[in-house]
C-alpha cells in the first residue's frame, strides 16, 4: 500500500523536475515513481520494525516521512541536494525514526548488551560511481 500519491509528492517538487528525476530513459514518464515511494516507505518501515505494512495503518508522522525521504531521493537523483528545501524536516524525521530504532532495539536486546544499527555498503555493481546500500 502507497504511503503517498505522485500529485502528494509533486507538491513538493518544482514543476517538471520530478517527472524529470523519476524519468530514466527519456520518455516523458515518471517511470520510477514506484521504486523510489517503496524505497521511501522501506526508510519508514525499517526502522519501526515493520516488515508487512499491507496491514498497517499508515500514520500521518509515516506519511509525512516517507513524502519527505522521497522527495530527497529525487532531488539527490538530480544531483542538487544542496537546493533541498526541506533539509531540516528530513533530519528531524530520519533523527526520530532512529530514534524509535534505538527504543525498539533497545527492547528486544539482551540485557547487558548495546544494540547497534548499521547498514552494509558496497560498491554499486553497474558502470556508475555511486554506492549501493
Amino acid at each position: 500500500m502507497p504511503y503517498f500519491t505522485f500529485d502528494e509528492l509533486s507538491a513538493l517538487i518544482p514543476d517538471g523536475w520530478l517527472t524529470e528525476s523519476l524519468d530514466d530513459d527519456a520518455s516523458g514518464d515518471a517511470d520510477k515513481f514506484s521504486v523510489v515511494e517503496a524505497a521511501a516507505r522501506r526508510a519508514v518501515n525499517g526502522p519501526m520494525g515493520i516488515e508487512d505494512d499491507t496491514s498497517v495503518a499508515v500514520t500521518q508522522f509515516m506519511k509525512q516521512a516517507a513524502l519527505i525521504i522521497a522527495a530527497s531521493i529525487c532531488y539527490g537523483r538530480r544531483n542538487i541536494m544542496d537546493k533541498f528545501p526541506y533539509a531540516l524536516e528530513l533530519k528531524g524525521y530520519r533523527d526520530t525514526l532512529q530514534e524509535i530504532a534505538k527504543e525498539r532495539l533497545t527492547r528486544i536486546a539482551p540485557s547487558g548488551t548495546v544494540p547497534t544499527i548499521g547498514a552494509i555498503i558496497q560498491p554499486a555493481r553497474t558502470n556508475s560511481s555511486r554506492m549501493a546500500f
